[in-house]
Protein backbone atom coordinates (compact mmCIF):
# COMPACT_ATOMS: atom_id res chain seq x y z
CA UNK A 1 0.00 0.00 0.00
CA UNK A 2 3.11 2.44 0.84
CA UNK A 3 3.83 2.56 -2.72
CA UNK A 4 0.55 4.03 -4.17
CA UNK A 5 0.47 6.66 -1.04
CA UNK A 6 2.54 8.92 -3.18
CA UNK A 7 -0.07 9.29 -6.06
CA UNK A 8 -2.86 10.16 -3.07
CA UNK A 9 -2.20 14.11 -2.72
CA UNK A 10 -2.03 14.14 -6.93
CA UNK A 11 -5.23 12.17 -7.01
CA UNK A 12 -7.00 15.01 -4.00
CA UNK A 13 -5.75 18.21 -6.53
CA UNK A 14 -7.07 16.60 -9.63
CA UNK A 15 -10.18 15.84 -7.74
CA UNK A 16 -10.00 19.46 -6.63
CA UNK A 17 -9.16 21.28 -9.93
CA UNK A 18 -11.90 19.37 -11.54
CA UNK A 19 -14.79 20.27 -8.97
CA UNK A 20 -13.69 23.79 -9.39
CA UNK A 21 -13.86 23.24 -12.84
CA UNK A 22 -17.74 21.80 -12.93
CA UNK A 23 -18.35 24.81 -10.55
CA UNK A 24 -17.27 27.89 -12.48
CA UNK A 25 -18.73 26.04 -15.79
CA UNK A 26 -22.28 25.64 -14.16
CA UNK A 27 -21.72 29.62 -12.91
CA UNK A 28 -21.31 30.40 -15.98
CA UNK A 29 -24.21 29.49 -17.86
CA UNK A 30 -26.13 31.68 -15.36
CA UNK A 31 -26.46 35.37 -16.42
CA UNK A 32 -29.07 38.20 -16.92
CA UNK A 33 -29.97 40.79 -19.54
CA UNK A 34 -28.55 43.01 -17.77
CA UNK A 35 -25.22 41.70 -17.94
CA UNK A 36 -25.40 40.25 -21.60
CA UNK A 37 -26.92 43.39 -23.33
CA UNK A 38 -27.13 46.73 -21.28
CA UNK A 39 -23.50 46.58 -20.12
CA UNK A 40 -21.87 47.39 -23.20
CA UNK A 41 -23.86 47.28 -26.03
CA UNK A 42 -26.53 50.12 -24.83
CA UNK A 43 -24.80 50.85 -21.86
CA UNK A 44 -25.52 54.74 -21.34
CA UNK A 45 -26.47 55.25 -25.10
CA UNK A 46 -30.19 56.31 -25.75
CA UNK A 47 -32.74 53.08 -27.45
CA UNK A 48 -34.22 55.30 -29.78
CA UNK A 49 -36.96 52.74 -31.68
CA UNK A 50 -37.91 49.04 -31.09
CA UNK A 51 -39.15 47.19 -34.23
CA UNK A 52 -41.38 44.78 -32.91
CA UNK A 53 -42.87 41.71 -35.27
CA UNK A 54 -45.30 39.21 -33.53
CA UNK A 55 -45.50 36.16 -35.08
CA UNK A 56 -48.64 33.50 -33.89
CA UNK A 57 -49.85 30.72 -35.44
CA UNK A 58 -52.23 32.54 -38.31
CA UNK A 59 -51.52 36.31 -37.70
CA UNK A 60 -48.34 38.64 -38.29
CA UNK A 61 -47.95 42.30 -36.89
CA UNK A 62 -45.13 44.86 -37.04
CA UNK A 63 -45.10 48.18 -34.76
CA UNK A 64 -42.12 49.79 -34.41
CA UNK A 65 -41.93 51.73 -31.11
CA UNK A 66 -40.83 55.49 -30.76
CA UNK A 67 -42.40 56.74 -27.56
CA UNK A 68 -39.22 56.95 -25.29
CA UNK A 69 -41.54 56.42 -22.43
CA UNK A 70 -42.79 52.88 -23.89
CA UNK A 71 -38.98 52.24 -25.28
CA UNK A 72 -38.06 52.43 -21.48
CA UNK A 73 -41.12 50.41 -20.27
CA UNK A 74 -40.10 47.72 -22.63
CA UNK A 75 -36.51 47.77 -21.65
CA UNK A 76 -36.95 48.06 -17.67
CA UNK A 77 -39.23 45.21 -18.45
CA UNK A 78 -36.00 42.95 -20.15
CA UNK A 79 -33.90 44.59 -17.27
CA UNK A 80 -35.26 41.47 -14.65
CA UNK A 81 -34.94 38.78 -16.67
CA UNK A 82 -32.46 36.06 -15.53
CA UNK A 83 -31.29 34.33 -18.05
CA UNK A 84 -29.38 30.12 -18.57
CA UNK A 85 -28.09 29.86 -21.88
CA UNK A 86 -28.68 26.74 -23.16
CA UNK A 87 -28.11 25.30 -26.65
CA UNK A 88 -31.88 24.14 -27.42
CA UNK A 89 -32.64 24.36 -31.14
CA UNK A 90 -35.89 23.31 -30.82
CA UNK A 91 -38.30 25.23 -28.99
CA UNK A 92 -41.79 25.17 -28.68
CA UNK A 93 -44.12 28.16 -28.28
CA UNK A 94 -47.47 29.88 -28.87
CA UNK A 95 -46.02 33.21 -30.07
CA UNK A 96 -42.34 34.90 -30.54
CA UNK A 97 -41.69 38.84 -30.75
CA UNK A 98 -38.58 39.64 -33.27
CA UNK A 99 -37.22 42.88 -32.17
CA UNK A 100 -34.52 44.94 -33.69
CA UNK A 101 -33.02 47.72 -30.96
CA UNK A 102 -32.23 50.63 -32.84
CA UNK A 103 -29.54 52.31 -30.67
CA UNK A 104 -28.94 56.41 -32.18
CA UNK A 105 -30.61 54.84 -35.23
CA UNK A 106 -28.28 52.34 -35.69
CA UNK A 107 -29.29 48.49 -35.90
CA UNK A 108 -27.61 47.36 -32.39
CA UNK A 109 -29.24 44.27 -31.44
CA UNK A 110 -31.90 41.87 -32.32
CA UNK A 111 -33.73 39.97 -29.73
CA UNK A 112 -36.48 37.17 -30.43
CA UNK A 113 -38.88 36.21 -27.49
CA UNK A 114 -40.56 32.88 -27.56
CA UNK A 115 -43.99 33.07 -25.44
CA UNK A 116 -42.18 34.08 -22.55
CA UNK A 117 -39.88 31.30 -21.58
CA UNK A 118 -36.42 31.51 -24.17
CA UNK A 119 -34.37 34.72 -25.52
CA UNK A 120 -32.36 34.50 -28.46
CA UNK A 121 -30.02 37.71 -28.35
CA UNK A 122 -27.98 38.21 -31.61
CA UNK A 123 -25.40 40.82 -31.35
CA UNK A 124 -23.89 41.55 -35.08
CA UNK A 125 -20.78 43.50 -33.41
CA UNK A 126 -19.56 40.40 -31.73
CA UNK A 127 -16.58 38.53 -34.22
CA UNK A 128 -18.08 35.22 -32.96
CA UNK A 129 -20.89 33.79 -30.86
CA UNK A 130 -23.03 36.20 -32.54
CA UNK A 131 -26.50 34.55 -31.22
CA UNK A 132 -27.55 32.66 -28.31
CA UNK A 133 -30.27 31.42 -27.00
CA UNK A 134 -31.31 31.47 -23.13
CA UNK A 135 -34.09 30.27 -21.22
CA UNK A 136 -35.74 32.59 -19.11
CA UNK A 137 -35.33 31.30 -15.35
CA UNK A 138 -38.01 33.72 -13.51
CA UNK A 139 -41.65 35.18 -14.77
CA UNK A 140 -41.19 37.57 -17.27
CA UNK A 141 -44.80 39.61 -17.47
CA UNK A 142 -44.94 40.34 -21.67
CA UNK A 143 -47.20 42.93 -20.57
CA UNK A 144 -45.08 46.02 -21.86
CA UNK A 145 -44.49 44.11 -25.36
CA UNK A 146 -48.91 43.81 -25.63
CA UNK A 147 -49.03 47.17 -24.16
CA UNK A 148 -47.28 48.72 -27.60
CA UNK A 149 -49.08 46.99 -29.90
CA UNK A 150 -52.71 47.93 -28.46
CA UNK A 151 -51.43 51.60 -28.17
CA UNK A 152 -50.24 51.57 -31.84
Amino acid sequence: MKKYDKYIPLFVILYILALFGTVFYTVGLFTSFEREVSTGIIEGKEVTSIQINRLESSTDQEIIVKDKKEIAEIMDSFSKVKLRETNSSHIRFKVSYWMMIRVNNERRLLLTLYDDKFLTIYNPEKSKDKSRVYKIRNKYDLKSIEDAFTSQ
